[in-house]
């Protein structure tokens, strides 16, 4: 990590596109709550990190790169404290409750045709699911 944090500045190079970016936070993030000790350089690179993808959410591709960065953010909301890490969170949420439906539903879709039925079922288990307490 120290290596890694010395040779990519913040917002330089392809290290610091966003889904790279995203990547990297959820791999450092899960080894510190594993229980791996990150230095301090590293849990501030950590939030640096976070603080640079909540600018660039990748709205324009959606897919896979916008919910990783849901992922990395929900993460980053979790570990650390404070508004900004509430933010973090509570952005993270909001997109994972808004692509993975969409994302569920294209995938069935995909899968199993243009029936619907399965559409109706997902939808069905999706409502219920936001239901529950």
């Amino acid at each position: 990590m120290h290596g890694w944090i010395r040779a990519n500045p913040p917002g330089h190079g392809d290290a610091w596109e966003p889904y790279p970016v995203s990547l990297r936070i959820v791999n450092w993030a899960k080894a510190w709550a594993g229980g791996m000790a990150l230095p301090p350089e590293a849990i501030h690179s950590l939030a640096v990190q976070a603080r640079w993808l909540m600018q660039r959410l990748e709205w324009h591709l959606l897919g896979n790169h916008l919910f990783a960065n849901a992922k990395a953010l929900v993460l980053a909301g979790l570990l650390f404290e404070g508004a900004e890490a509430q933010a973090w969170l509570d952005t993270g949420l909001a997109i994972l409750a808004e692509q993975v439906p969409e994302q569920v539903l294209a995938e069935l879709q995909r899968r199993a045709g243009t029936s619907g039925i399965e559409e109706k079922a997902a939808r069905k288990a999706i409502a219920r699911e936001r239901s529950e307490p």
